[in-house]
């Protein structure tokens, strides 16, 4: 899995989206290079792809289990919530920067620089 982060969310997409998803540790990887490409393909802007990302992200987490072997304890619902709950606050920043043209219509803050 190719996983790259360049700490350069400003001119680089992929790394705007892994910034706003908290994927920047490379010895913790969460989407790689392609499947952002792919959201980023499928979005158009870094806002919405981190969103989708999100629940994509809870999605896969959902899947898995919390266990705990003696004292260890891995807790895959903690994971789940987390991404849930990152989708939801992204969705709503989404929401905050579309502005309404007329009925079925809106463009963002971003379209109009």
């Amino acid at each position: 899995m190719a996983w790259t982060y360049d700490a350069d969310p400003t001119t680089n997409p992929r790394d705007a989206v892994r910034l706003l998803l908290g994927d920047t540790d490379p010895d913790d990887p969460q989407l790689s290079d392609a499947e952002l490409d792919y959201l980023l393909a499928q979005q158009h802007r870094p806002l919405a792809a981190a969103a989708a990302g999100a629940e994509l992200l809870a999605a896969r987490y959902a899947r898995e289990v919390d266990l705990q072997i003696g004292d260890t304890r891995e807790q895959a619902s903690q994971r789940w919530q987390h991404y849930r709950a990152l989708a939801a606050q992204l969705r709503r920043r989404l929401a905050l920067v579309a502005r309404p043209l007329a009925p079925g219509l809106c463009a963002t803050r971003e379209a109009r620089r």
